[in-house]
């Protein structure tokens, strides 16, 4: 009785167990995160974890000046990432690189290598795209903007010598490979009519703007440009800045003076002055040695010439015969009235005719005055 007891026991516990079993085939898995349901078909997505792609350095929206840099950044969770640019020259040509690094790496740390100069010339914009792909498909991007000037300026207004000429600082590679070829660099009134311009050559990495040496210029708002010349004759750089001149000395008084402002770590051999007329004629022309650091154009000795802006052409030459340094003025020339004895009756507006009966008149009474007095004479002896 009691073996017969135990058989239906156990016969009853498996009858459990089995639809247990059953029941717990319907249940959804707990690893599977969707559930497609097509009739009877069970479709499981199986899915990985989130992908997280960022540039660490240099930060977004920046401005470089060497030809060549390095992109760092970081990933996790990927199967592998890619990283791509465009380019968009100055003249607004855009080029596009795609996949230029692929990367399958157990690191979650990179560094990818450009030459910025190689794409640009010279000056440039990237935007830099960086995707990360995870092991279901999931993607993540980061981008960053990077601009390569090549080189660089910056306005330093008060450099601290007392006077109201602002320095220009320039920055560059200091590589004859990548140096600019010429650094060209003007100011203009705000009417955009040119006072002064100068041209300079590495190793120049400083210019003094000489508004105090500028003849006659007015106090005013003034615009400094900067332009960086490549070795094809291209504007590798392109750079203003805004400078608002006091004029407190008016140039000394000093009529006809002239500045050169060459750079001793630079410095010519040879400079020559030419003075040209609107027309463009020469009408003076000097040549001297450093140390000369300023001339005297004698505009007033220069027969007939009339009141006018003249332009004032400075040349510096090397021992080869080579330009390395040119300067401009815009030289504002009047006239000084000189005083003569003949003004006084120019004023008066006497005729020929008038000053001949004056003096007539004049002898005249003279005469009669010395008759006088020899008659008084003869009369008292």
């Amino acid at each position: 009785m009691k073996k017969t007891h135990k058989q239906v026991v156990g016969l009853v516990s498996l009858g459990a167990v089995a639809a247990m079993t059953v029941f717990a085939a319907t249940l959804p898995s707990p690893a599977a995160s969707a559930i497609s349901s097509v009739t009877d078909t069970i479709v499981v997505q199986v899915v990985g974890e989130t992908p997280d792609v960022n540039f660490i350095a240099p930060s977004g929206n920046t401005t470089v000046v060497r030809p060549s840099g390095e992109i760092e950044f970081d990933y996790n969770n990927v199967s592998h990432v890619s990283l791509s640019f465009t380019h968009t020259s100055e003249s607004g040509v855009v080029t596009t690189v795609d996949d230029y690094a692929d990367i399958v790496s157990d690191f979650s740390h990179d560094t990818f290598s450009t030459t910025f100069d190689y794409y640009t010339y010279g000056y440039g914009t990237f935007e830099f795209v960086l995707m990360g792909e995870g092991l279901d498909g999931v993607t993540d991007t980061d981008a960053i903007v990077i601009t390569y000037q090549w080189m660089n300026s910056e306005l330093i207004e008060d450099d601290g010598d007392g006077d109201n000429n602002p320095t220009v600082l320039l920055e560059y590679d200091d590589n004859p490979a990548t140096d600019p070829k010429t650094i060209n660099l003007a100011v203009y009134n705000d009417d955009g009519d040119l006072v002064w311009e100068i041209s300079v050559v590495p190793p120049t990495h400083d210019v003094e703007i000489p508004f105090d040496d500028i003849p006659n210029l007015p106090s005013g708002n003034y615009t400094i440009t900067v332009e960086g010349i490549n070795d094809y004759d291209e504007i590798g750089y392109y750079g203003e800045h805004e400078y608002y001149y006091t004029n407190t000395n008016n140039n000394d008084g000093e009529d006809g003076k002239v500045v050169l402002h060459y750079d001793d770590d630079n410095e010519p051999t040879e400079i020559v002055i030419t003075v040209t007329d609107p027309d463009g004629n020469i009408i003076y022309e000097e040549t001297v040695t450093p140390p000369t650091d300023e001339i005297y154009v004698p505009f007033d000795d220069i027969p007939d010439l009339p009141d006018g802006d003249y332009d004032v052409n400075i040349t510096g030459y090397d021992d080869n015969g080579d330009v390395v340094y040119t300067e401009h003025y815009v030289y504002h020339y009047e006239r000084v009235p000189v005083p003569n004895t003949g003004s006084f009756f120019r004023d008066l507006n006497v005729s020929k005719e008038d000053f001949v009966i004056t003096a007539l008149i004049m002898f005249f009474v003279i005469s009669m005055v010395g008759t006088g007095v020899v008659l008084k004479k003869k009369h008292q002896k």
